[in-house]
């Protein structure tokens, strides 16, 4: 009669690779979603539990959990078998809240997926004194650990008694990190840091004393979202989504255990060039002399408002980047602000996640199923910047220069969707109008042409030959009549024609417009009018939608995930970006489906429209033979165009890659 297993770790930390759980805990439920029994057992200590669960993982078909992916890298960290997990049904509750909460409910800001609150918001059950408890034990844990290792340090003779208090417990608080911002300067304890931690771990929620009887909260909270919300997610029939995105949970596991491979040098020489850039860049008064330091905000704003001679509401990035033009010092302050984001997100973050793996760093990182209503995975490696910081100096930080490709492989390759969204944007226009757009259209094939010998010509003007209409170049020649591909600047207004093109298929208007691409409102409102006049399909599309959110309460994207909602602005970005969303998880799957029996192929990453693989070194022949056929595999036929795949490789870093011939 058990159907379900609800599944459940607390573990030594999040590390997808490096973390085990000192806890298991799981739940049995039957096909009428009652929950019939509850159990938690210690992994290396209690084997005959350990041995009855493994026994349950194998005959249980559909596994339940709050962000499950995270609790399976946990249980094969423990030591159970891969094989248990690879054709698994995997129901994630905090998908189901995607699917089945109102979503306009889900667009305020107060709505949060984490287990916690949504038990809260739709059980009624408050667990939060609970989780309260633990979090102060283990920080008071953490203190008296600082504390013995400060002493540690004074035993040896090398800690500052001249500090402060205040300036102790700052200094405590930088070395006990592994690594941060200021690491560097503490390079004379390092040694006996490592001395120390190797002989007193840091706690962990192990040591916590309630932990126990806090742990099968979650599943009974778990439980309770999932009857809760089962029968209704089928009724409104999203459970073909819900099959969509179980199926892809397993290839995004193996793709977050590949991890990606570390430069570490580069990594170390890139922050050492902003160490450098850093410590000279100040922001200095002109009036008298006097260091503002980025965190002053109140001077900062004095200092803007004296130099651009405007009243100004602050001083945050918004409004540096409205007067930067007038105000050196809101120049030099993005500058600085820049860097520290290089810094602390993107160097920091990489160093604080990076994990010794044989002989060569790697980093890993999860893939965030719910993190979005549309359904497009969110994850650390989507906000790695494309193009390089440039410095003063003439130095460039590439962040994508810092990922190789791995030891055991010969190849990176990136299988990216070609124009995905305005392919998906012009199948709308297609399905709202009985045609597609027809610039849109003949972007990407020659739609209502004559083949004359072996070239197409215009249906309505048989001289002129067809070529693929350039999108962003169409929107910039109506926004600025006049304006050419012989013009001195034109790249500039192609790139604001080019941004214009996806920010409006997200919903933008001129406003938006104004504030992203950084113009005044005139230019803003010619770019969305130049939008407008280019692809009078898409203002069909978006007219459609305004009267369908009153005649209908939901609206399914091309892939049938139902969005209930009345915002015609963020319906008419979900149906676009979320289709896009739900063809990639699809063809996770099939993919792996491909690769499975081919283990010289990897799953590697996945960055908005793309995914990312590794290959070893095979024969040419079979090389180009397979790199068709995935390339082929990711192609999907649609009514108006079909979506193709770009493919891109190199056999050094991530920034290198070239297209593929």
């Amino acid at each position: 009669m058990v159907k379900y297993i609800i599944i459940d770790t607390e573990t030594t930390g999040l590390n997808i690779i490096n973390d085990k759980p000192f806890l298991i805990q799981y739940g049995l439920v039957d096909e009428n979603l009652q929950l019939t029994q509850t159990t938690l057992f210690d992994p290396t200590t209690d084997i005959k539990e350990r041995q009855y669960f493994e026994n349950l993982l194998q005959i249980i078909p559909t596994i339940v959990g709050h962000n499950i992916k995270f609790d399976i890298h946990m249980l094969i960290n423990a030591g159970f078998k891969q094989s248990y997990f690879v054709d698994k049904n995997y129901i994630d509750t905090a998908v189901m809240a995607r699917l089945v909460v109102n979503h306009d409910e889900q667009a305020d800001k107060t709505f949060l997926v984490g287990l916690k609150k949504l038990a809260v918001r739709y059980l009624g059950i408050n667990s939060a004194d609970e989780e309260h408890k633990l979090k102060v034990e283990l920080s008071h844990l953490n203190s008296v650990h600082k504390q013995k290792m400060k002493d540690h340090f004074i035993a040896k003779g090398l800690w500052n008694m001249s500090l402060s208090r205040t300036e102790e417990t700052k200094e405590i608080n930088q070395i006990y990190n592994s690594w941060n911002k200021y690491y560097h300067l503490y390079a004379h304890l390092a040694k006996e840091r490592g001395l120390f931690l190797k002989a007193n771990p840091a706690p962990t929620y192990a040591d916590v004393s309630n932990v126990r009887a806090y742990a099968l909260t979650d599943i009974k909270l778990t439980h309770g979202l999932f009857k809760l919300w089962y029968q209704k997610l089928v009724s409104i029939r999203q459970d073909d989504t819900l099959k969509r995105v179980s199926a892809a949970v397993w290839p995004l596991i193996i793709m977050e255990r590949k991890g990606m491979s570390v430069d570490l040098k580069r990594v170390l020489d890139d922050r050492n060039k902003l160490l450098a850039e850093l410590a000279v860049c100040k922001i200095i008064d002109p009036r008298n002399g006097e260091e503002i330091k980025i965190g002053q905000h109140a001077k900062l704003k004095e200092l803007y408002e004296y130099e651009s001679g405007m009243s100004l509401i602050g001083a945050d990035k918004h409004v540096r980047n409205e007067i930067q033009h007038l105000s050196a010092s809101a120049k030099i302050a993005d500058y600085i602000s820049n860097m520290n984001k290089y810094m602390t997100t993107y160097i920091t973050g990489i160093l604080n996640k990076m994990v010794p793996v044989g002989n060569e760093f790697k980093v890993f990182t999860d893939y965030n199923l719910a993190g979005t209503i549309t359904g497009r995975l969110s994850g650390d490696f989507q906000q790695f910047p494309k193009e390089p910081l440039e410095l003063k100096t003439g130095d460039k930080i590439n962040i994508r220069s810092w990922f190789i490709v791995p030891n055991n492989d010969k190849y990176m390759f990136y299988f990216d969707y070609s124009q995905l969204e305005l392919r998906l944007q012009c199948e709308w226009t297609n399905i709202v109008c009985g045609e597609p757009d027809l610039n849109m259209a003949r972007a990407f094939s020659p739609y209502k042409c004559m083949k004359i010998g072996d070239k197409f010509y215009l249906e309505e003007d048989l001289n002129t030959e067809w070529k693929p209409v350039d999108l962003h170049g169409l929107t910039t020649k109506h926004a600025f009549p006049g304006i050419d591909e012989t013009h001195p600047d034109w790249d500039h207004y192609r790139k604001l024609g080019k941004m214009t093109n996806f920010a409006v298929n997200y919903g933008a208007s001129a406003p938006k417009i104004q504030e992203a691409l950084k113009v005044d409102y005139d230019t803003a409102l010619a770019l969305v009018n130049g939008y407008k006049k280019a692809f009078p399909g898409v203002v069909a599309f978006k007219k459609w939608v305004g009267n369908r959110v009153w005649s209908a309460d939901h609206i399914p994207n091309l892939f049938f995930r139902r969005y209930y909602s009345r915002n015609r602005h963020q319906l008419q970005n979900w149906l676009v970006q979320g289709s896009g969303a739900d063809l990639l998880l699809l063809k996770l799957r099939e993919v792996f489906n491909y690769i499975r029996n081919r283990p010289h192929w990897n799953f590697l990453i996945t960055v908005h429209d793309e995914i990312g693989f590794t290959c070893t070194d095979i024969p040419e022949a079979q090389l180009r033979q397979e790199v068709n056929e995935i390339k082929e595999l990711m192609s999907y036929s649609m009514s108006a165009v079909d979506v193709l795949a770009d493919v891109e490789y190199t056999t050094t870093t991530w920034a290198d890659k070239e297209s593929w011939k």
